[in-house]
């Protein structure tokens, strides 16, 4: 147990969800039919579930108040969860590797079950090629007595479901999700409780909302193609192609033969010198 607080608290991410894995085993371990308690007369049940309830009671405590930091109310705490969001996600893990536990030890007769799947995995990663020990009978996540099973079902439903419960109105989605995996993974007689109803079905309509809303932006036509807009002349009053047309008759006003240009001169200077000739015979009639 000191060891595992020490990499339950580790910096780095990977080390803190493979240190959950022995949450169960430990827990397993505190069972009171696995407790050796010498006391005098022999041995006493009754002093053996006191040390185990007292020793669960320890690593519970802990848990909620380094993985969570909750400060308990005895010490003026508010009870609630201030860690951050990867924080309360690692605690819903903690509660399923407490489910997946159960999950072994009861055996897993769907053929269907999605469980099977890492439970292969399990079996692969535990069983090492020169081993005589089987992994079925002696290895974690295996077979539980009714003891070690009531046990643990009674840590995860008092001690740690409560309050990740609370965690299906969390702000952060990832950690709604983590919850949601969490109570997929409990045992049936466990399902049966009001709260855990009520959480799994607000989760699960959270998530036919998510799907809902994808079906329809896949439903949604495609916009039409934009259409090809002209480019009009900052501060003027016509596009590029009227700008275009009118430099083109004003080159074509300018390449006019210089015969055209010197014919309208002589006409305006013919009209000019009639003019101006009219002008001083009148003069010279007064």
């Amino acid at each position: 147990w000191p060891i595992l607080t020490q990499v339950l608290t580790d910096s780095i991410s990977l080390v803190r969800e493979d240190a959950i894995w022995g949450i169960p085993i430990l827990l397993k371990c505190f069972c009171a039919e696995n407790v050796v308690v010498k006391v005098e007369g022999g041995d006493n049940i009754r002093a053996k579930e006191m040390w185990s309830h007292a020793a669960c009671k320890e690593v519970v405590t802990w848990i909620k108040e380094h993985v969570l930091k909750i400060s308990s109310k005895r010490n003026g705490g508010s009870g609630k969860a201030n860690g951050n969001f990867s924080q309360r996600q690692l605690y819903c893990q903690i509660c399923s590797s407490i489910a997946l536990a159960l999950r072994f030890g009861d055996g897993l007769k769907d053929p269907d079950d999605p469980v099977l799947e890492l439970e292969t995995k399990f079996k692969k990663n535990f069983t090492t090629k020169d081993s005589h020990t089987s992994i079925e009978e002696y290895g974690p996540y295996r077979r539980l007595t009714k003891t070690e099973r009531a046990h643990l079902v009674k840590v995860l439903m008092n001690d740690f479901l409560p309050t990740a419960l609370e965690f299906k109105d969390d702000r952060v989605t990832n950690v709604r999700l983590s919850l949601r995996k969490a109570l997929h993974l409990m045992p049936d007689d466990m399902t049966k409780l009001p709260a855990f109803k009520d959480a799994l079905q607000c989760l699960e309509e959270e998530i036919e909302t998510w799907e809902s809303f994808s079906g329809m932006a896949e439903t949604v036509p495609a916009p039409p193609p934009p259409q090809p807009v002209k480019n009009v002349v900052p501060g003027g009053n016509g596009t590029v192609s009227q700008v275009e047309d009118e430099r083109q008759r004003y080159a074509a006003a300018k390449k006019k033969p210089k015969s055209h240009r010197r014919k309208g001169h002589e006409n305006q200077q013919v009209q000019g010198n009639t003019a101006f000739g009219q002008e001083t015979a009148s003069m010279a009639h007064i």
